[in-house]
């Protein structure tokens, strides 16, 4: 728990340097907290939006939660390219090497939002369809690439 006041704390906290268990913890707090709000996005457009005609009330719902999804990412997104970066450099690495990973993460996003809306409104998404899946692909890789990266003991 204290490493997640750190993270807190060190909001804008670039400079440092961060250990593997103070990394991690906030990346599982960061990836629990994304996957409950997911798992209710996904419940509330998959299963209420399909069995009652679309009504005010549930594309007000949907916006809400959609929006405080958005903020919760918002607002950790600073303190995760912190952590990150004070991780990156704990390990011997220069963490400007984020912004590979940012980018594409990124434009993971945008491609995930275009084919969603898309398939949400009956139009075609402005992104085909291949490079929806070598978005995803390569952003997999290098994410895996930098979870190596993130694993690497402590340089002294």
């Amino acid at each position: 728990m204290n490493e997640m006041k750190i993270c807190w704390s060190c909001y804008f906290g670039f400079t440092g340097k961060a250990g593997v268990k103070e990394f991690w913890k906030w990346c599982f707090f960061v990836l629990g907290v994304s996957l409950v709000m997911a798992v209710i996005m996904a419940v509330m457009f998959a299963v209420w939006g399909n069995r009652i005609p679309a009504s005010p009330a549930y594309e007000v719902a949907c916006q809400v939660l959609a929006v405080l999804f958005m903020c919760f990412l918002l607002a950790v997104l600073c303190p995760s390219l912190a952590v990150a970066s004070r991780r990156l450099r704990d390990a011997g690495i220069c963490p400007w090497w984020l912004i590979l990973p940012s980018v594409l993460c990124l434009a993971s996003a945008y491609v995930f939002l275009d084919s969603g809306l898309a398939n949400m409104s009956a139009m075609q998404p402005s992104v085909p369809v291949v490079w929806q899946a070598v978005t995803y692909a390569v952003t997999a890789i290098v994410g895996f690439v930098f979870i190596c990266l993130f694993c690497k003991p402590s340089k002294k």
